[in-house]
């Protein structure tokens, strides 16, 4: 997915908005036009983005030192960001392409991850 500048964010959002306060748009006219905008998949798991499943992800967590800028977030999926936790970017791609040669234990590993599991990782 092609990254957008936070000049091109603001943008976006400006004529979003002004779009908004002039249409008579129901909320479900309104989502799809913002889900328009988004645009895009899921960095991990190429889910396609939408109003219901997208969460702004830290490539850094904020919990090792991660700051909130632009530059520090993605868009990805709800489940994906679940699953990530406080693992950064680099070291949760690379936790996917281990277990890519094993499905049940991708599945199975990602499944816990989601539900808060492998306690011993936290410091």
């Amino acid at each position: 997915m092609k990254s957008l500048s936070k000049a091109d964010i603001k943008k976006k959002a400006t004529s979003l908005l002004r779009l908004f306060r002039k249409s008579n748009w129901s909320l479900s006219l309104m989502m799809d036009a913002v889900e328009a905008i988004i645009g895009g998949n899921c960095y991990y798991c190429d889910t396609k983005l939408t109003i219901k499943n997208i969460s702004a992800d830290h490539k850094q967590p904020a919990s090792l030192g991660g700051d909130n800028s632009i530059q520090n977030t993605r868009l990805i999926c709800n489940p994906c960001n679940r699953a990530k936790g406080e693992l950064t970017e680099a070291q949760y791609t690379n936790l996917l392409k281990f277990l890519d040669d094993d499905e049940l234990m991708k599945v199975y590993v990602i499944r816990k991850l989601k539900a808060g599991g492998f306690m011993y990782f936290k410091r």
